[in-house]
């Protein structure tokens, strides 16, 4: 029995229990040395000039490429073979003397990217939700994590009017519940931090007033996770308004379309505040009370870059490249993230800050399964962290009752990995809810506008039901 059929098997109290215990472990983790110190410090930085955040920047980053090129050993390696040397970052434009780094060698031999010097037993490891199917496992110091933290709790929670101390609700995409679950409660109850964890596979017009039950019982002030999931609470909010005590909405994790921002805002009466983040810690991104997107320089360096690998000019969409400034224990300089967007035309806000400023960010848009009770499910990304062996996943939804789920194999994969990845969807969402099949395949083709994501649905369109069936026969094909 793994550590998730365990917890399904304990009484629901014993579940809360062991929630509230390991979030006493996290305090320490997240909130504990160092942490006053540096929401105070980034609380000072928050309205400082340009050019000191750049200074800031560069002083940390020939910091961290020295750690780098001395003790982790892909860095030396690299350093070695082409020549590069700390003392060249002599501006943040020497950035580019590095290659852009790929998810695929992190992901066969992480330990190649962790410092030799730092002790193991201080390793935090986090793991990558895995976007466009591609799972990793990173390891972030001791040190990061109150950085991090702080950061998020100055930045991002501060500018919504909020902060990790109040009563708040998350929708989350951990299974917290069985996936069969027909009747509430579709939660779980943190008391240590009074947070109420708010399963987003549940999430449908028929369960919707049990949830926004929920916020008011448990005096959640604010709420934060899936936008797309939060939506489906606001546009039942929108068809029967009703008080709920939600200050602010934090949304991340996925793209939140102006309607559903609509939904969100209406629903609930109050601000959504949208930001961006990564398991990897390497940016942060802040929607301000003026509804602009701030790059929080002190996370990290962002480059947007097209295809050629040429810095895209304002307005012009590109692939997210960032530099994490806080993690000294495995660096990530010029991290190839997957995720797409686009700076500001505009780089005043009226906000009176001066950090960078994004229009948009799309490479978190994910399509949704489409189940026969009305749930609409996406953002399963936190499922592919079961199978390493999965190089990349895709779930293609060709019928109201049948999925795909494509992947494409390492060496080491066997059949019994895909069935792991089935069952724990299934897990999430029910087992009854839509039959699943798994199908190895070469490659998995991106969207139309070249984007690759980890949820499609072609139930509608005939011509990508025709390549995917090509596809899929290929792969079929392949096992035979």
């Amino acid at each position: 029995m793994d550590v998730q059929q365990l917890y399904f098997a304990l009484p629901r109290w014993v579940q809360e229990c062991g929630l509230s215990w390991y979030a006493r472990k996290l305090d320490h983790l997240y909130y504990g040395r160092g942490f006053s110190a540096w929401t105070e410090r980034f609380a000072e930085m928050e309205y400082g000039a340009s050019a000191d955040q750049c200074a800031y920047q560069l002083q940390t980053l020939r910091e961290l490429v020295t750690t780098a090129v001395r003790q982790v050993p892909w860095f030396r390696q690299l350093a070695a073979q082409q020549g590069i040397r700390a003392e060249a970052i002599d501006s943040l434009a020497a950035l580019r003397l590095f290659p852009i780094m790929e998810k695929d060698p992190i992901r066969h031999d992480p330990w190649q990217f962790v410092r030799e010097d730092y002790p193991r037993v201080r390793l935090w490891q986090e793991k990558t939700s895995g976007t466009t199917g591609t799972a990793l496992r990173i390891y972030w110091s001791r040190e990061m994590l109150v950085r991090w933290w702080a950061l998020h709790e100055v930045r991002v929670r501060g500018w919504a009017g909020v902060n990790q101390a109040l009563p708040r609700a998350i929708v989350g995409g951990r299974p917290i519940i069985r996936g069969e679950t027909t009747r509430p409660p579709f939660w779980r109850f943190n008391r240590h931090w009074r947070q109420l964890y708010l399963s987003s596979y549940h999430i449908s017009p028929q369960t919707a007033s049990s949830y926004i039950q929920a916020l008011q019982h448990y005096g959640s002030t604010w709420l934060t996770g899936y936008g797309s999931a939060i939506a489906l609470l606001g546009e039942y909010l929108q068809e029967h308004p009703t008080q709920t005590g939600i200050r602010a909405v934090l949304t991340s994790g996925d793209t939140v379309t102006p309607r559903q921002r609509q939904a969100i805002e209406r629903g609930f009466g109050c601000r959504m505040f949208d930001y961006y983040g990564s398991a990897e810690g390497c940016c942060v991104i802040a929607e301000c009370a003026a509804g602009r997107l701030h790059v929080q320089p002190e996370a990290g360096i962002l480059e947007i870059l097209d295809a050629q690998g040429a810095p895209c000019p304002a307005g012009v969409e590109g692939e997210f490249i960032c530099t994490g400034l806080g993690n000294d224990a495995m660096p990530l300089i010029r991290y190839r993230t997957g995720d797409y967007g686009s700076w500001s035309d505009e780089q005043d806000c009226p906000c009176g800050r001066h950090s960078p400023l994004v229009h948009h960010i799309t490479g978190r848009t994910d399509d949704y399964l489409v189940l026969a009770d009305g749930r609409r499910i996406g953002r399963l990304s936190t499922a592919m962290k079961k199978a390493p062996s999965v190089k990349q996943a895709q779930l293609v939804q060709d019928t109201p009752e049948h999925a795909w789920l494509l992947v494409v194999p390492e060496a080491t994969y066997r059949d019994a990995d895909g069935a792991t990845l089935v069952e724990d969807i299934l897990s999430r969402i029910g087992v009854q809810a839509i039959r699943l099949q798994v199908c190895p395949v070469q490659d998995i083709p991106p969207t139309p506008v070249g984007k690759h994501v980890l949820v499609r649905r072609i139930l509608d369109n005939a011509d990508e039901q025709a390549r995917y069936r090509a596809l899929i026969a290929r792969g079929m094909e392949g096992r035979s």
